[in-house]
């Protein structure tokens, strides 16, 4: 009987491998998108107003796809596994310490359920999608642009008016750009609108386009190949695969687009099912290789076997009649078990019965391509129950091919180390050979939030399937979602640029879709260098134009690492920070130092002549000319404030003969106060500015309530001014009140 079984399974493995070739189909549309010229700046465009917001809100309460809330698994019975998940891993990685977040800070927050947070990294900037919303960050966590509607971007293309939603972000590293897509579901027709970045700034303008898809664009997945911006989506007629002419869009140019109904679709019954494409980071794959789009097959819903299907788009821009699309492998993986039941009931929450949706049936968020060179790689996950329990787990794959046509499975995973469920997950590989993992967390003792977990690089080369990295926080929430199952459907894990190592990440937490955005690294960061300056002084502080002090400091290399030599240069500015117009006065030679060592440091500088009389500092800057690499290049500065003087000289105004009349008044009512503005100094007086205050006593302090001001022009040498101003007494001051006016 045994050997009966194993050959029905080497039948049906070889029914399998002939399937795998598949005859290309021909595109179900192809056409031209409507260019709608440039966007306003986005740091220009309006912010979200209460009144935005609250339409938002009442959209929101309108449900959404409840014709999918229903699933079905007909072959549940054969479906495998039978057991726990052949691949789980059950307990916290340990090789690596602890990668707190680098960075961690709060998105938006969405009305809608679900949230759709998503969000891509660039050169300077992190840009975050939510339904219906866009925001624009600095690295640091600044708002620099919105939080804006998303149809402003698009304001005036057409199928705009509506703001649907689905919104996706990327940042296209080949071309230093940005994308970003939303469909247009409420009119006549159905559109993908989608925009490009007229330059890296996301901040500034974009170029707009329109594409009038076939059918409702639901749920679409979006991802950059270098000879198209590929897309799959959800729809009922299968007219779900896309790709649209990158090399136009980046220019605003005449952009045509290619669609497919893709026969090979894993079966639904309730029809819902994205093929995604897969997203091309880093190195751009070899000119000619096709685009790429994966999906799972779950034994329990379309029988077979668990597996992963890979599909290649080859698209003809000159004739995009003739481009073709084909599932192209069937790869067998370790079984999973995606069935969570029969509704959206899926993930627990403490205190209450309400359960959130696993989204279980399809591959999550952008899959991600590699070019090595002499090696390929693609990365993806899904969500499985790992014990037939509704316990969540994130099941991940490595794929790998050297020639980038044959792929095989290097490895896989099934992360849930404990108890809790884990999913909504996002993956992502970086040019260091680690592996960035994000996840939502919930189970009935713990809120849904935020965690992450990685792959090292020595586990990477080992390629046993582990996250070796220990779990780590991002967001530990207080409330449980109790208003509708709907969690995510988005969520997005994007691998910064400028290191090609840091990952950064964003999904949604708590009970009223909040979300937040993070950056964490894998492996533990190199030692480096850290100068800094310590004590800066001058003596003497205060100097006369032309003059001289000296100036003096320690320099200490407060990093892990030695420091080479480096120049110390001290600057004259008007502030306490360094800038590019202040006036370098001197220079100091650095030796070079080891980690944690310093050396005192001095040096005679001369305050040029002519310099205005006032308040100045000293700006003391460690490796002012960047010649060390340092771990934190924000902490070189450090200042002392001087006065310089003039040496012909220098004005003294002082006031006289102070009055106000009449000097008796009731409360609100005014009176005219006057003094001579007297320069006794022995040098012109610039112009100036007298102010008056009321004073419970006859010195003036910061509690004084400041009432007028009058202009006092330059005073020669023994020069005065006459000046006046009328004065309002506040209402606050009751009869009796003896005051004073104080003239500064």
């Amino acid at each position: 009987m045994k050997k009966y079984f194993l050959l029905i399974a080497l039948l049906w493995a070889a029914f399998m491998n002939v399937q795998a070739q598949d005859k290309p189909v021909s595109p179900s549309i192809v056409g031209i998108g409507e260019f709608h010229g440039l966007s306003q700046p986005l740091r220009d465009a309006p912010v979200l107003t209460d009144d935005d917001w609250a339409r938002m809100q009442e959209d929101a309460n309108k449900p959404r796809n409840e014709e999918l809330r229903e699933r079905s698994y007909p072959f549940a019975a054969t479906a495998q596994p039978k057991g726990n998940d052949p691949v789980w891993q059950q307990a916290n990685g340990t090789m690596q310490p602890p990668r707190a977040p680098i960075v961690s800070f709060s998105g938006q927050t969405s009305p809608y359920y679900p949230s759709d947070a998503n969000g891509a990294v660039g050169p300077n900037h992190y840009m975050q999608t939510i339904n219906c919303v866009y925001a624009i960050y600095n690295k640091s966590g600044a708002l620099v642009a919105g939080p804006s509607n998303l149809n402003t971007l698009f304001s005036g293309v057409t199928g705009a008016t509506y703001n649907d939603g689905d919104p996706v972000v990327l940042y296209d590293e080949m071309a230093d750009r940005w994308v970003v897509c939303e469909f247009s579901i409420s009119g006549s027709n159905d559109y993908m609108l989608m925009a490009v970045s007229q330059t890296n700034d996301p901040t500034g303008s974009w170029y707009r386009y329109s594409f009038d898809v076939a059918d409702m664009p639901d749920y679409e997945k979006m991802a950059v190949w270098p000879d198209g911006y590929y897309m799959g989506m959800n729809n009922s007629s299968k007219k779900d695969i896309y790709v649209f002419q990158r090399s136009q869009m980046l220019v605003g140019g005449t952009a045509q687009f290619v669609g497919f109904d893709n026969p090979n679709r894993p079966t639904t019954i309730d029809g819902f099912m994205c093929v995604p494409p897969i997203d091309n980071d880093g190195t751009a794959a070899p000119t000619g290789m096709p685009g790429m789009f994966i999906t799972i097959n779950d034994d329990a819903i379309g029988g077979g076997s668990d597996q992963l299907w890979l599909y290649k788009l080859t698209v003809n821009w000159t004739t995009p009649s003739s481009s073709t699309f084909a599932r192209t492998q069937q790869i067998g993986v370790p079984a999973f078990d995606s069935n969570f039941g029969a509704n959206w009931d899926n993930i627990k929450q403490p205190g209450t019965t309400r359960e959130l949706d696993a989204i279980p049936q399809v591959v999550m968020n952008a899959p991600q391509y590699r070019n090595f060179g002499t090696y390929h790689t693609i990365v993806c996950c899904h969500t499985v129950d790992v014990d037939n329990t509704d316990h969540a787990g994130v099941r991940w794959y490595e794929l790998r091919s050297t020639d980038g046509s044959t792929w095989s499975l290097r490895q896989s995973g099934t992360y849930a180390p404990d108890a809790h469920s884990r999913w909504m997950a996002s993956i992502r590989l970086n040019s260091q050979n680690e592996i960035g993992l994000g996840y939502s967390i919930s189970s009935t003792t713990v809120y849904p939030g935020i965690r992450y977990t990685g792959q090292s690089s020595t586990a990477y080369a080992a390629g046993a399937g582990v996250m070796d990295l220990a779990e780590q926080t991002v967001v530990t929430a207080t409330t449980s979602q109790t208003a509708y199952n709907r969690w995510g459907d988005y969520s997005g894990m994007s691998v910064d640029p400028t290191d090609s190592k840091t990952f950064w990440f964003t999904t949604q937490y708590g009970g009223s879709r909040q979300t937040n955005i993070c950056s964490f690294q894998v492996a533990a960061a190199p030692a480096t260098p850290d100068l800094i300056v310590q004590n800066p002084a001058t003596t003497p502080t205060s100097v006369n134009d032309g003059s001289t002090t000296t100036a003096s400091c320690t320099v200490k290399n407060q990093g892990g690492a030695d420091a080479g030599t480096s120049n110390l240069k001290y600057y004259l500015s008007t502030d306490a920070t360094y800038n590019s117009g202040d006036i370098l006065l001197g220079t100091d030679a650095v030796a070079a130092l080891t980690a944690g060592s310093n050396v005192s440091v001095s040096e005679v500088l001369t305050i040029p002549s002519g310099t205005a009389i006032g308040t100045y500092y000293i700006i003391f800057f460690a490796d002012a000319d960047g010649s060390v690499t340092e771990g934190n290049e924000t902490n070189n500065t450090g200042y002392v404030q001087i006065s310089v003087t003039s040496a012909a000289g220098s004005p003294d105004l002082i006031v006289q003969n102070p009055a106000a009349s009449p000097a008796s008044i009731l409360a609100g009512s005014t009176t005219s106060a006057s003094c001579l503005v007297y320069n006794q100094g022995n040098a012109i007086a610039g112009t100036s500015y007298l102010k008056y205050y009321l004073s419970t006593d006859n010195t003036y302090n910061t509690g004084d309530t400041y009432l007028a001001t009058s202009t006092v022009a330059s005073l020669a040498v023994s020069g005065s001014a006459a000046v006046s101003a009328t004065l309002t007494i506040s209402f606050n001051y009751r009869c009796g009140y003896i005051l004073y006016c104080v003239f500064c």
